[in-house]
């Protein structure tokens, strides 16, 4: 497992190598943390969603690049497979 000191070197060396990202990334959160403040808390439901879906596509990009896929292999759905999931093959 990870302890807290690899985490910490893993994230230095992604921000480092990665100093686009790590930019947007600030700007995105600075913008999540001041529409929070800005809205006193109402809208911070709201902004749960939208953010999860970023870091999981972050997630998703570093994964693609460094060949580490936190996402398990499978094929694609479809619209079939998610109205009756019983009937999936596998």
């Amino acid at each position: 497992g990870y302890g807290f000191w690899e985490t910490a070197k893993k994230a230095a060396a992604l921000t480092v190598d990665n100093p686009g990202l790590t930019f947007f990334c600030a700007v995105v959160f600075a913008f999540y943390g001041f529409a929070a403040l800005s809205s006193r808390l109402i809208g911070v439901p709201i902004l749960v969603g939208p953010l999860a879906v970023f870091v999981a596509v972050v997630v998703r990009v570093l994964g693609e690049k460094y060949g580490e896929s936190a996402l398990p292999d499978e094929p694609p759905r479809g619209f079939k497979d998610l109205v009756r999931p019983w009937d999936m093959k596998g």
